[in-house]
């Protein structure tokens, strides 16, 4: 019988649970019954979208194929960016804790600015929005998604005196704010 290595596992998983990589998503349906299927409809269509936290470009796709965006993404990760970047798609790798969105993309406008599950990432949520708020055209929006701490999952969680954080989901290790 074949033996399975266990440090090899646990260090691989490890690494993946400090990178974006972990957040790629095969999106199924882009309707008001998912998640971001309700996120892209208020992106809408025919935009040029900043999307913050673009991961390895999954929504990006689905924003260009589908909803006939043009989009910029910012990622912090680099080897996620890598991924999108594969695919054709514009990233930047920031850190959005330490760049100035406002100069970075200076004199460049946006429709929306997407930020999904991103804010709660961030030390400093407030600067972020206020860079962004520059960067939009008069009409522009942003669209964002935040995590419910009040989810059933994590109150269970709290009447038994715990609050495990996890590599990925709503206590994702990397959570700074709820």
């Amino acid at each position: 019988m074949p033996t399975i290595d266990t440090d090899h596992v646990a260090n691989a998983q490890e690494a993946l649970a400090d990178s974006s990589l972990r957040y790629d998503y095969k999106l199924q349906e882009l309707d008001e019954s998912t998640h971001y299927g309700r996120l892209l409809n208020r992106v809408g269509h025919n935009k040029r979208i900043l999307e913050l936290g673009s991961s390895t470009g999954f929504l990006t796709e689905a924003m260009i194929n589908h909803f006939a965006c043009q989009v910029v993404g910012v990622e912090i990760d680099s080897d996620a960016a890598k991924e999108a970047r594969a695919k054709g798609h514009e990233v930047h790798v920031l850190d959005l804790d330490k760049t100035d969105l406002s100069e970075h993309f200076k004199g460049q406008k946006f429709d929306v600015a997407l930020l999904a599950d991103v804010l709660e990432h961030l030390r400093d949520p407030a600067e972020t929005l206020k860079q962004i708020k520059g960067l939009l055209s008069p009409n522009g929006k942003i669209v964002s998604s935040i995590p419910h701490v009040a989810h059933g999952d994590i109150r269970l969680s709290l009447l038994a005196g715990r609050l495990p954080y996890r590599a990925v989901g709503l206590l994702d290790h990397t959570h700074m704010r709820f």
